[in-house]
């Protein structure tokens, strides 16, 4: 028969946890600032009867195109053709855009709604772009509930 056994006490080693900790926690402190997000609200497109439409309301689209931009205000439809080949936002016609949106909104003062309609291969710096374009021209705030749809 054997004795009892004796089992020697080990103390756990800790060192190497606190180096990990201590050198992690400085590390995420400095990437954390280093990481900015930005979020832009936008709604889906309204679905309803015209029941549920005014008379006066203002339905207003951009249609992002690779040919230009399309203004849609009521039905009536305002062309903007690209200023060169449509290859990158530098050469749609976003001051145009400004404008014709500044005019849309003196005359429906209270409307903030927009439907951005992105066709074919449109580039997504384009599509940004008219996101800016729509929210403000120069100082003036025109649309900035944004709503995306497809065509």
């Amino acid at each position: 028969m054997r004795g009892p056994r004796i089992v020697k006490r080990q103390e756990l080693n800790l060192m190497p946890v606190m180096n990990l900790i201590t050198i992690l926690i400085p590390l995420l402190l400095m990437t954390s600032s280093l990481v900015n997000v930005a979020v832009l609200d936008l709604n889906a497109p309204s679905i309803g009867t015209n029941e549920s439409l005014e008379e006066d309301a203002l339905q207003l689209a951009l249609m992002i195109q690779t040919t230009g931009l399309t203004v849609i205000e009521n039905g009536e439809v305002t062309e903007l053709p690209c200023l060169s080949d449509c290859l990158d936002a530098t050469s749609y016609d976003f001051s145009g855009l400004g404008m014709v949106l500044t005019e849309v909104k003196s005359r429906h003062p209270n409307a903030e709604d927009i439907t951005i309609i992105p066709t074919g291969n449109v580039p997504f710096e384009v599509i940004v772009a008219a996101m800016d374009a729509t929210r403000q021209f120069e100082s003036d705030s025109l649309f900035p509930s944004m709503a995306f749809s497809g065509r």
